[in-house]
């Protein structure tokens, strides 16, 4: 599933404008079981709509992982303390 991660990751940022990519949780971890999903998020300088939006486009583009695989967050880059942990602690994609 990791791998799936990065060429998600590298199809999100040829279509839309990003910040950068976190990949966050089991998988990013390593300790993934058969319940696992990819757990990604996108942060941007300017959102390019309204959120949902946003997510809708991302699933579209990422038609590989399986419906309910992948959970995306999208959020603009303020600094917030979501932010600063996922800095810490996620894998930058």
């Amino acid at each position: 599933m990791r791998n799936e991660a990065i060429m998600v990751s590298a199809r999100l940022r040829e279509e839309l404008r990003l910040f950068v990519i976190f990949h966050f949780g089991s998988v990013a971890r390593g300790s993934e079981t058969e319940w696992s999903d990819l757990d990604l998020c996108l942060l941007f300088d300017e959102m390019p709509g309204r959120n949902l939006d946003v997510m809708r486009m991302a699933r579209s583009i990422s038609p590989s992982v399986k419906k309910g695989a992948m959970d995306i967050e999208a959020y603009i880059a303020r600094g917030s303390s979501f932010e600063l942990r996922l800095q810490r602690e996620a894998i930058s994609l």
